[in-house]
C-alpha cells in the first residue's frame, strides 16, 4: 500500500483496533487482580475537571435518551456511565492512532520501535497520573503504575507496528 493513503481514516482504524485489546487487557487485569481500569478513571476524572454545565448537560442527555428508550434511569444510568467510558477511551485510541499516522506520513519518517515506544509513553503518563490522582485501584501505587505502564508501551508498539504493515515500504526498524 502507498504511504499517500494511509491517512487519518486509516490511522483511525488502526488505533481503534489496537485499543480494543488494550481495554480487554486491561479489565481482565481489573477483574482478576484489581488492577486500574483506565477508561473508569478517565471518565471520573474527566467529570470533575470538566466545567459543571458541560456535565449537567452530559447527564441531561444521557436521562433523555434513557428515558427516549423507555428505559429505566435508575436502572441503567451506572450501565450507561460505563459504556460511555468505554467508548470514550476507544475513541481516544482511534483519535491518536489518526494522528500517529497523520505524522507519520507528514514526516515520512520510517516507523522505528521508538516512536511506538513515545507515543505509548505520551498516552501512558496522563493514565498513570489519573489513575494516581483518582485512586483507581486498590492495588499498590508502584504495581498500578507498572501494569499500566506497560499496557501502554505495548499499546503504542502494536500502533507502530500497524503503521509499519501497512506501508511495508517503511519497514519496522528496531532498536540498535
Amino acid at each position: 500500500m502507498n504511504i499517500q493513503r494511509l491517512g487519518l481514516a486509516t490511522g483511525a482504524l488502526v488505533g481503534a483496533l489496537v485499543t480494543a485489546p488494550l481495554l480487554g487487557l486491561m479489565y481482565l487485569g481489573n477483574e482478576l487482580a484489581g488492577l486500574p481500569f483506565s477508561p473508569y478513571d478517565l471518565f471520573d476524572w474527566a467529570t470533575r475537571v470538566l466545567p459543571g454545565g458541560l456535565v449537567t448537560f452530559g447527564i441531561d442527555m444521557m436521562i433523555d435518551t434513557l428515558l427516549l428508550f423507555n428505559i429505566s434511569v435508575a436502572d441503567a444510568a451506572k450501565t450507561a456511565e460505563k459504556i460511555i467510558a468505554v467508548l470514550q477511551f476507544l475513541f481516544m485510541g482511534a483519535a491518536v492512532g489518526a494522528i500517529f499516522f497523520a505524522i507519520m506520513r507528514v514526516s515520512d519518517a520510517r516507523p522505528e520501535l521508538p516512536s511506538g515506544l513515545v507515543v505509548g509513553v505520551i498516552v501512558g503518563l496522563p493514565m498513570i497520573t489519573i489513575n494516581i490522582a483518582i485512586g483507581g485501584s486498590d492495588r499498590e501505587p508502584i504495581l498500578s503504575i507498572l501494569w499500566l505502564l506497560a499496557l501502554f508501551l505495548a499499546w503504542g508498539v502494536a500502533l507502530g507496528k500497524g503503521y509499519a504493515r501497512l506501508n511495508p515500504d517503511a519497514g519496522f526498524a528496531p532498536l540498535p
